[in-house]
């Protein structure tokens, strides 16, 4: 018959190779960080974030999104103070971007990485 500690250690194991233990403590991080941000009182009104900053956080935002990161995104705009939420054509459009077949079905973020990475032709 198999000990507290060892049926312990075999749960926990199994926990971590099906990538719920991962799961668990990310979202009971995510709530802890909610929960200290909502208690702490209110601070005066954060300044306007210049358009540029707006943008970078709504790259991130998106790539958040799309890579499944569902507990790091609430987080990410709490911190960030970022409300709006702009679609990916409209972000594309800020950006002076071009959007293919190919560039739609990923974020642009990445689609950013990947024009980068291409060697000059120069």
């Amino acid at each position: 018959m198999a000990t507290r500690d060892e049926l312990y250690e075999a749960v926990k194991e199994t926990l971590e190779q099906e990538g719920v233990l991962r799961k668990i403590k990310a979202q009971v991080q995510s709530e802890v960080t909610k929960m200290l941000f909502e208690s702490v009182p209110s601070s005066p009104q954060r300044p306007g974030l210049p358009q540029d900053l707006v943008l970078i956080n709504e790259l991130v935002k998106q790539y958040l999104e799309w890579i499944g990161y569902s507990y790091t995104l609430p987080i990410f705009n709490i911190e960030s103070g970022c409300t709006s939420q702009l679609s990916q054509e409209e972000l594309a459009q800020k950006l002076n971007m071009k959007l293919s077949e190919k560039t739609k079905k990923v974020p642009l973020l990445y689609s950013l990485v990947m024009t980068a990475k291409k060697p000059s032709t120069v």
